[in-house]
């Protein structure tokens, strides 16, 4: 939007006495024309000797005696510098019956005059003049002597001055005040400048100030005029602000122009930079979402473009809650949650003052069942056993008299109270059985586990026998290398063979190594690079020994098609069948815990890789059993979970990944557990 600063612009048309022309097409950059009717202005001065009389616009003789020489004139210069006269036109009128009184007009350069017109007589006068000079006048002057008898009986009267001069200096910009580039201003700031404006020429005529993208004026300055061989000022401030709507986010540039008499302009341009968007919220739990779980993790996307994030809050029920930062991940810290409706805000604000808030009503309820794992027997085992089954429930908490439990459907007695079951069984006879067990929380939610248990009778001991010897180890690796060599090496077969390789999945990020022949009609190839590619990206090589055989080393970075390639034979390349599992890392928040006592469990997993679900299991009498706790990875591959102890005694934990798309299954790192009573 432009803004146009209105000052008072004399129109030079309207002067009676001075009108300032513009430059004709043709003229040179530069130059510009003014046209004088008037003696007055300080570019005006009257000299001379003798009794003459000067008026404003006139000179004459009056009643007097005048001797030889005598003269008077009106002269006009060029004040200052940075402009000369190249050329004009003089008209007076003249009134000389005397003829000894001359009237005349002259232009000069320093004490050098010219003579356009020397003449006595009655009427209108007109002198075109060319070239370079400094001044013009018009004079009355007596040529010999001369005694008049009469007020204004000789005289010669301006009638016009017209100069054509040329402005060699161009207008000057200079900042005062400009924005800082690389500061942030807010959506709503107008950004102030302040610029100098000079020139010691003809002066100014006028400044604006456009956006450069599309030329769009945004201010504009006119410069008074005054009746001078100067008419413009010799210096002005253009001094405004930007207004938001006059520029976009990010960085807008603006051009200053200036002009001055003459026509010729100079620039000056800047820069500011604006941020008009405030920060983004993304994610985090939808409005009105039920939630399960007494402690979630919520969690949202923040980010700004622009000046940047200069601070998240987040509250919870009105009051202040920490905020977490994590690769652009906000998560809100609500602790444990009471059921029932909870109001959770998240607010950011970036550096230039722009501000964003979300709010998500949640409610938290308990529709989850509780969470069963049997402490013992294991899947086999004697005769005679006891069952023991421990419960848990994040909410409302185990209703202990809701347990029921069948062996083989049939009804058993036990003892029970929040935590858990326990019954004796046995002696039972060999074979398969089924476990079934139920139980319920305060809220109604039911819980079942189908637990199957065989019974086999104890092995007799086993006969001792001598253990090997190492030569007989290393042979029987040796043997199994070279079987592999020998089957490779059948007679007139050619190709690429695995001799050894890894046996399972290999860990993201970790090393494998293959071991490759390559024979040709049933004969060894020596010297043949072998290059190990995925996806056909080269990843490891070597070169083959006499026997053909080559061992390669590569980091199994991430699924793919790994293959082996004997380069520059035509033989078909090996698939060679990696495949590639993500590592996972847990700790715990305690080691020793007591019976009952939540602990935590957090890990990541490489690579990171959003919303993926993981397990955490639980070894008890050396069989894993999943505990009822899922998490799902964030966009840094980070999850967490817990685990709470329900008898004494040590536990062994770990969190499972099962094969996701190319990735093959994983499992964690072990952590033991030390509970206490």
């Amino acid at each position: 939007m432009s803004r146009l600063i209105t000052t008072l612009v004399l129109s030079l048309a309207a002067f009676s006495a001075f009108a300032m022309h513009p430059v004709a097409s043709h003229a040179a950059a530069g130059d510009y024309a003014v046209r004088f009717t008037t003696t007055g202005g300080s570019h005006w001065e009257s000299y001379g000797r003798g009794p003459f009389i000067a008026v404003a616009n006139r000179v004459y003789s009056g009643q007097a005696n005048f001797a030889m020489g005598d003269y008077r004139s009106w002269r006009a210069g060029v004040l200052g510098s940075g402009s000369r006269i190249i050329g004009g036109r003089v008209g007076i009128s003249l009134t000389t019956p005397t003829a000894n009184m001359r009237g005349r007009i002259v232009a000069g350069t320093g004490n050098s005059p010219v003579e356009l017109y020397d003449s006595d007589g009655t009427g209108n006068v007109e002198r075109s003049f060319t070239g370079t000079y400094d001044w013009v006048q018009f004079d009355l002057r007596s040529a010999a002597a001369v005694s008049t008898t009469a007020v204004a009986q000789n005289s010669v009267d301006l009638r016009f001055v017209e100069l054509t001069l040329h402005d060699s200096v161009p207008p000057a910009l200079a900042p005062i005040s400009l924005p800082d580039p690389g500061r942030w201003y807010g959506a709503g700031d107008c950004i102030p400048y302040t610029v100098r404006v000079t020139d010691q020429g003809g002066g100014l005529l006028r400044s604006q100030v456009r956006r450069a993208s599309d030329g769009a004026v945004v201010f504009e300055l006119a410069s008074p005029q005054a009746e001078s061989t100067k008419p413009g000022l010799n210096e002005q401030h253009v001094a405004d602000c930007i207004h938001p709507t006059e520029r976009g986010h990010g960085d807008t540039t603006f051009v200053v122009t200036t002009w001055d008499v003459g026509g010729t302009a100079r620039e000056l341009v800047f820069s500011v930079r604006a941020d008009h968007q405030v920060p983004t919220i993304a994610g985090g739990p939808a409005d009105g979402a039920r939630m399960t779980t007494t402690t979630p993790t919520i969690a949202f996307e923040v980010a700004d473009v622009g000046a940047g994030l200069a601070g998240v809050s987040g509250s919870l029920d009105g009051a202040a809650v920490p905020v977490t930062m994590s690769a652009g991940v906000a998560t809100v810290q609500v602790g444990d949650l009471a059921r029932g409706t909870h109001v959770i805000a998240i607010a950011a604000v970036d550096g230039a003052g722009n501000a964003t808030r979300v709010e998500r009503r949640v409610t938290v309820a308990d529709d989850a069942p509780p969470v069963m794992a049997v402490a013992s027997p294991g899947a086999r085992g004697e005769s005679s056993i006891t069952l023991t089954v421990k419960a848990s429930d994040d909410q409302s908490g185990i209703d202990p008299v809701s347990w029921t439990a069948k062996l083989d459907g049939t009804t058993i007695a036990f003892t029970a109270d929040a935590t858990q079951l326990s019954a004796k069984l046995g002696p039972l006879a060999d074979g398969a059985h089924r476990i079934d067990v139920t139980v319920r929380d305060l809220a109604g939610n039911l819980a079942t586990m189908a637990h199957a248990y065989y019974v086999i009778p104890p092995p007799p001991p086993p006969a001792p026998a001598p253990a090997p010897s190492s030569a007989e180890l290393a042979g029987t690796a040796a043997a199994a290398a070279a079987a592999a060599v020998a089957t490779a090496n059948t007679p007139g077969r050619s190709g690429v063979a695995l001799v050894d390789g890894p046996r399972g999945a290999v860990g993201h990020g970790r090393t494998a190594t293959v071991t490759i022949q390559v024979v040709r009609d049933g004969g060894p190839v020596g010297s043949q690079l072998v290059e190990v590619r995925r996806d056909d990206a080269v990843i490891g090589s070597g070169l083959t020994d006499a026997a053909g055989v080559v061992r390669i080393a590569f980091v199994a970075a991430k699924p793919g098609r790994y293959q082996a390639v004997a380069v520059g034979q035509a033989l078909e390349p090996l698939a060679l069948g990696v495949r590639v599992a993500p590592r996972l890392v847990i700790t715990t928040s305690l080691a020793r815990p007591r019976v009952g006592q939540r602990v935590l469990i957090t890990g990541r997993m490489y690579p990171a890789i959003r919303g993926r679900r993981v397990a955490v299991e639980a070894k008890v009498d050396g069989v894993w059993f999943p505990i009822r706790r899922a998490a799902s990875t964030d966009g840094t591959g980070r999850f967490r979970s817990s685990v709470t102890p329900t008898s004494p005694g040590p536990v062994t934990i770990r969190v499972r990944l099962l094969a996701v798309g190319a990735w093959a299954p994983a499992v964690s790192n072990l952590r033991v557990l030390r509970a206490r009573s």
